[in-house]
């Protein structure tokens, strides 16, 4: 008898946790909303600010099944569609579109014409603005900035104090870390790692497994891709390309043209 008590009681807990979580906002106390054009809209927890018109109703777009908690604040022509959640002291403000699942939370920035979409984490302290479009399972992370027209998708992580900026496109599962930098309209997909200070710009690329690093810089028309790494102070510019297995370092200078492998 109390091993069936135990059992039962066990499941109690685990049903009213289950439940619990599965309310909005972790079951803070709040409401759901009103869309200004008459539509219902999601759940405001009571500690959040949501801009409200003078008849009460969200100056934001707020979907039926969107969360905005915490302290987070919402302002502007905002739409957040699907099931987005915004939490902590997170900031969306201007005209940001988001859809999806994402995941809003710290003390994270989005705000311009941004669009984020997707199963989307955008964290800490990170700014996601300009007309920046970032998606898929793509992760903005601590003090790292995305803005201009740049491009974020598929897994790709951009944390630390990177900068993603200019008509960039990054993809695949790219770690960009760091104080590094891609600007201009560079290119980078697949396993690539941009980390330290490294800087990608113009109309450089960074495909495959590569890793760029140090405070090297690669520009241009140059590509780097394969295994190859790039290290140090060196520079990578024009025509060049880097592939295979090689590896640069500051002792190399600078390369602008000719193709370079193990």
């Amino acid at each position: 008898m109390i091993f069936r008590s135990s059992i039962f009681s066990l499941v109690c807990v685990s049903f009213f946790s289950s439940a619990y979580a599965a309310l909005p906002c972790n079951g803070a106390s709040g409401s759901y909303v009103q869309n200004s054009h008459g539509r219902d809209g999601g759940f405001v927890a009571t500690t959040a600010y949501v801009e409200l018109t003078p008849t009460g109703k969200t100056v934001p777009y707020i979907s039926k099944n969107a969360q905005v908690c915490d302290n987070a604040h919402v302002v502007g022509d905002v739409h957040l569609h699907g099931y987005v959640r915004v939490y902590g002291d997170a900031r969306i403000y201007g005209n940001v579109f988001s859809s999806g699942s994402p995941y809003i939370s710290g003390n994270s920035q989005i705000y311009g014409h941004a669009w984020v979409y997707g199963n989307v984490k955008v964290k800490d302290y990170s700014k996601i603005y300009g007309n920046a479009h970032v998606s898929d399972q793509a992760k903005i992370l601590d003090h790292a900035e995305v803005y201009g027209n740049a491009l974020v998708s598929s897994s790709a992580v951009v944390s630390k104090r990177a900068q993603i900026f200019g008509k960039v496109q990054v993809s695949g599962e790219v770690q960009i870390s760091g104080k590094a930098k891609v600007y201009g309209n560079a290119y980078v997909s697949d396993l690539a790692k941009i980390f330290d200070d490294a800087e990608i710009y113009e109309d450089a690329w960074v495909v495959g497994n590569a890793q760029i690093g140090g405070f090297s810089k690669v520009f241009g028309a140059a590509g780097i891709y394969g295994d190859a790494e790039i290290t140090g102070s060196a520079q990578v510019c024009g025509q060049a390309w880097i592939y295979g297995s090689a590896r640069i370092d500051e002792s190399a200078g600078i390369l602008s043209e000719g193709h370079i492998t193990n």
